[in-house]
């Protein structure tokens, strides 16, 4: 994420919904860049969640911080 008006960043880390807790041993990161999963789809209406992680690190200067998040949901006929 970064600062608004500034370049100070913190960082953090994605994860899909069966991994929510990253000290699960082989808990898959999302992170930067594109990633894909397959999440088989059994209604009309579907929720997905992401879990988010800050790792500890330096403390940044107070500010507000943000990042935007794409989803692309590609649908497949049976």
């Amino acid at each position: 994420m970064k600062r608004a008006g500034g370049t100070d960043t913190i960082n953090y880390s994605l994860y899909p919904p069966s991994k929510s807790n990253p000290a699960v041993a082989g808990a898959v990161e999302w992170g930067a860049g594109i990633k894909a999963q397959t999440i088989p789809i059994t209604s009309r209406s579907v929720s997905l969640k992401v879990f988010g992680v800050v790792p500890a690190q330096a403390t940044p200067p107070p500010g507000i911080y943000s990042d935007t998040v794409v989803v692309i949901l590609n649908t497949v006929a049976p």
